[in-house]
C-alpha cells in the first residue's frame, strides 16, 4: 500500500507469493537482506529481558522464537513448496532485500514488560523463555532508481498482479502487510494487561512434532517466575513517534500503541536461529 492521500491501492491476498523487484531494468539491484540482531544488550552473556532504548527495541530477537518455546518443533518444509498445504498458508512475502527489524513490542500497561509462555489451562510447567515480545516487524528497503514493483505470483501457477510504486515528496514508499479480522471491542479499556495470546497455538500447526493442542504454550502478560526483576522503562520511551510515526498505519488506525490489537497478545513467530 501507499499513503491513501497520494494514491496507491490495496490487495486482498489469497494463494499469493509476493516479492519486491526494482521498478526499472536500468536501476541497480536492490540491496541484499539483513536482519538486525546486534542491537540487544546482554548482561554476563545473557540477553536482557526487555529493551531499554528505541535502538535496542529494533533487534529482531524480540520476535517470539518457536525454537525456544518448543525445542522439539521444527518447521514443516512443505510450507516452502510452490504449492503449500491447503488451509495453512494464505500468502507468503518472500523478502530478499532491506533491513528486517522489530517495529514494536507488545504494549502491556505503560511499561515495557516481558511475557511468559504456558498452557491455556494453567497445567504443566511454563517455559523458562520469558522476554518482551514483538507485536510488529518492519523492513527498511532502500529503493534503487525511482520506483519499486510489488509482484505477485499464485500458488496454483495462475498469472498474478504487479503494483508499481513511486516515492512521495519525502522519498518514502509505505507498505503494510496485515491481517484485518473483525475486531471485538475490549470489555474494558481500563484493563492494562491484554488477554492471553490464544491464537498463538495455531503456529504449532506449521511445525512437525507439535505437541497436542491442549499442551501448547502460548503468551501471557508478565514475566516468568524465574526471570527476576526488570528495569523500569516506559513503553513510549522505546517507541518514540519521531522514529515510528507512519502516515499509512495511522490512517489504518494501526500505528504503534494505537491499534485494536493492543488489548490482545498478537505476536508474530520466528524460527530464525
Amino acid at each position: 500500500m501507499r499513503r491513501p492521500s497520494i494514491g496507491g491501492g490495496a490487495w486482498i491476498l489469497t494463494g499469493s507469493d509476493l516479492s519486491l523487484r526494482k521498478g526499472s531494468t536500468g536501476a541497480a539491484d536492490l540491496p541484499s537482506l539483513s536482519i538486525n540482531t546486534s542491537a540487544r544488550a546482554t548482561v554476563n552473556g545473557v540477553p536482557v529481558a526487555i529493551p531499554t532504548t528505541s535502538g535496542e527495541r529494533q533487534d529482531f530477537s524480540w520476535v517470539a522464537n518457536m525454537k525456544e518455546i518448543c525445542p522439539d518443533c521444527t518447521i514443516n518444509p512443505d510450507l516452502f513448496a510452490s504449492q503449500p498445504p491447503s488451509g495453512l498458508v494464505v500468502a507468503r512475502f518472500k523478502l530478499r532485500s532491506g533491513n528486517l527489524f522489530t517495529y514494536s513490542v507488545a504494549r502491556i500497561g505503560t511499561k515495557v514488560t516481558p511475557v511468559h509462555f504456558k498452557r491455556l489451562d494453567g497445567q504443566g510447567d511454563e517455559s523458562e523463555y520469558s522476554q518482551a515480545i514483538a507485536s510488529w516487524v518492519g523492513a527498511d528497503v532502500e529503493v534503487t532508481g525511482d520506483s519499486i514493483d510489488l509482484v505477485e505470483t499464485m500458488f496454483n501457477g495462475d498469472p498474478g498482479r504487479t503494483m508499481h510504486l513511486t516515492p512521495d515528496s519525502n522519498g518514502v514508499i509505505e507498505m503494510a502487510v496485515v491481517n484485518l479480522p473483525a475486531h471485538t471491542p475490549p470489555i474494558t479499556t481500563s484493563n492494562p494487561s491484554p488477554g492471553a495470546g490464544k491464537h498463538f497455538e495455531l503456529y504449532y500447526d506449521l511445525t512437525e512434532n507439535a505437541p497436542a493442542q491442549e499442551e501448547r504454550l502460548v503468551p501471557f502478560a508478565g514475566a516468568a517466575s524465574t526471570l527476576g526483576t526488570c528495569p523500569d522503562v516506559d513503553w513510549q520511551d522505546v517507541h518514540p513517534q519521531s522514529v515510528l510515526w507512519s502516515d499509512l498505519l495511522n490512517s489504518l488506525r494501526l500505528n504503534a500503541g494505537r491499534g485494536p490489537d493492543d488489548r490482545t497478545l498478537c505476536p508474530p513467530m520466528s524460527n530464525y536461529p
